[in-house]
């Protein structure tokens, strides 16, 4: 499995297809940013206006009552947001049936055709996130523990980043063994959630560094050199600001609100720059996080390649070892008959 020309055939991949790969991630990422923008537009403009709408009437000055209203606002901003997010999930499976079609070749016709793996499976699937996340969850709960255990702060503390350390090593080399999960359920259909992240063990087994130079090496194309150059264009053409200064007037207005997080608003008045620069740190992460949602095709693209060489290459090794056992089994000899019979 050559590693280099994955990547780079992925690369040119997504560049000759480019106009289906942003009508496919089109809706998944940017209806994550209008739920996000839509969410933040109504929490910038209820804590503007939240001291007036409290005047209004007394019953409106309960805290609950205002919160609750908080709730109503953002509701269909949270159900657009999750409405995409779920679409991003899905389209972590149905690339690999799309990608594949690209690569033979073939023509696309309708991308929703794509779907049908989780929309058949849609339990398994959601099945199949739940294993996945409570793997993430447990190990990097488990350092916690030491907080339980007597011991002075200080001690507390250095334990806790150890075993967080171990954690997240453990939890990279389990991606890793688990990098072709999205690929094994969408191309075979019969194994259950349990059976499709073992098959995906099983598939990285005996090539455990070949899949870690390979997300090494896309993750610094997809994952830094991609984004960072966006990031660095942006900024040259001051396009960043357009997000960067509706971002600092939201921190401005939430953290210098007289009756809430009044710590962290003392401490933002105190340096009056850094509304600015945790709004162009923000900025960036926004940006970075867009650009990778819709280059994920082309993350996609290698994994699904690296699946079909690795499940080629099972395939040969099967057939090879098949047709080894019936040279190395004896043949069976017919017995002659004897002398008397033949005179009978």
């Amino acid at each position: 499995m050559n590693i280099f020309k994955i990547v780079f055939r992925s690369i040119w991949l997504y560049l000759k297809n480019m106009f289906i790969m942003l009508r496919v991630m089109f809706f998944p990422v940017w209806g994550q940013v209008l739920g996000i923008y839509l969410i933040l537009a109504a929490t910038y403009y209820y804590s503007k206006n939240v001291f007036k709408i409290s005047e209004m009437h007394e019953f409106l000055s309960n805290t609950f009552i205002l919160f609750f209203i908080l709730v109503i606002l953002v509701t269909p901003g949270f159900a657009v947001f999750l409405r995409a997010f779920w679409d991003y999930l899905v389209k972590m499976v149905s690339l690999n049936s799309l990608i594949h079609t690209l690569l033979k070749d073939k023509t696309v016709k309708d991308l929703k055709l794509y779907n049908e793996p989780v929309n058949l499976r849609s339990k398994t699937y959601i099945l199949f996130l739940f294993y996945i996340s409570l793997i993430w969850i447990v190990l990097l709960s488990l350092p916690c523990i030491v907080f339980l255990i007597p011991m002075d702060a200080n001690g507390q503390v250095i334990a806790f980043v150890c075993f967080e350390l171990i954690a997240l090593l453990a939890l990279a080399i389990i991606s890793v063994y688990l990098s072709l999960g999205f690929q094994v359920f969408c191309f075979e259909e019969g194994l259950s959630a349990f059976d499709t992240l073992k098959k995906s063990v099983s598939m990285v087994r005996g090539r455990f560094w070949t899949f870690v130079f390979l997300a090494l090496f896309l993750g610094l194309i997809t994952g830094v050199a991609i984004p960072s150059g966006i990031v660095y264009l942006f900024q040259k053409f001051s396009a960043a600001s357009y997000l960067s200064n509706p971002i600092e007037a939201l921190l401005r207005v939430i953290f210098t609100a007289p009756n809430a997080f009044a710590p962290v608003a003392d401490l933002l008045k105190s340096d009056t720059d850094m509304f600015f620069e945790i709004s162009n740190v923000l900025t960036e992460i926004i940006i970075s996080s867009i650009v990778a949602g819709l280059i994920l095709p082309m993350t996609t693209a290698a994994y699904t390649q690296a699946y079909g060489a690795v499940a080629t290459q099972k395939r040969d090794d099967e057939r090879a070892i098949e047709a080894y056992k019936k040279r190395a089994k004896p043949k069976k000899r017919k017995k002659k008959k004897s002398s008397d019979e033949d005179d009978d």
